[in-house]
């Protein structure tokens, strides 16, 4: 059996026009949620922050007409979402504010059947 002791190394070369972080040296480290203890919505709910913090993010989401309600159609299985929750922090550790956001599975959805739209929001002029 022959055993391969090195791979030749190869070295993608970004060689666009564009500026971008990257090649401004700009790196920002990888963000991650913060772990929190949620074993259940159910147990979330009795949590006043997290349940406050919630009934802002569905109360924002039926404002804004972000989906409509509807008949399932036969043979079609309910698309299913979770929560993420974050804990936003000052700069001494301190909380600032509790953020939950509902998310939907939407690797399961099919364009012109399951949504007619998108949206995408655009960056911010104070973000470059």
């Amino acid at each position: 059996m022959e055993t391969i002791s090195s791979r030749p190394t190869t070295t993608a070369t970004n060689t666009h026009a564009m500026k971008n972080r990257a090649k401004s040296g700009i790196h920002k480290p990888k963000g991650f949620l913060t772990t929190l203890d949620h074993s259940s919505i159910k147990e979330d709910m009795q949590i006043d922050e997290w349940k406050s913090t919630m009934l802002e993010e569905l109360f924002a989401l039926k404002r804004n007409n972000t989906w409509q309600l509807v008949n399932l159609p036969k043979g079609r299985q309910p698309i299913s979402c979770k929560w993420i929750f974050r804990v936003k922090e000052n700069a001494d550790g301190t909380i600032n504010k509790y953020e939950a956001h509902l998310v939907v599975n939407g690797f399961h959805q099919q364009a012109g059947f399951d949504f007619f739209k998108t949206f995408s929001p655009f960056v911010k002029p104070i973000t470059i």
